[in-house]
């Protein structure tokens, strides 16, 4: 695995679009099981939520399409694959909310 960092990868917009369409659909995040499932644990603080992408906005300039096919640019310009947005998982968004104003242990998964 390769971590990227891209400045400016996506707008103020496009930032505050997935945090508006992910607050009603925010839970707690789980962790692999590695069995192909998840569950919850009590190391993990963040929340997630899938977003549904509307493709058939992405034309209209919806900035949640906007966005995801972006992502899908990028990933198809770093790896050797043709990855098209049919069949594949929603945009997640993750937010760590911490523990408080004395946090300072990370996350553990």
């Amino acid at each position: 695995s390769k971590i990227h960092t891209i400045e400016n990868f996506l707008t103020e917009a496009e930032c505050q679009a997935v945090e508006e369409r992910a607050k009603p659909l925010l839970h707690d995040a789980t962790v692999a099981d590695g069995s192909g499932g998840s569950h919850l644990s009590e190391s993990r603080k963040a929340k997630q939520a899938g977003i549904k992408v509307d493709w058939d906005k992405e034309q209209e300039g919806d900035l949640i399409a906007r966005l995801s096919r972006r992502v899908y640019d990028y990933v198809n310009h770093v790896l050797p694959f043709e990855i098209k947005e049919n069949g594949q998982e929603d945009l997640m968004s993750i937010q760590y909310f911490g523990r408080g104003p004395d946090d300072d242990k990370p996350d553990r998964y």
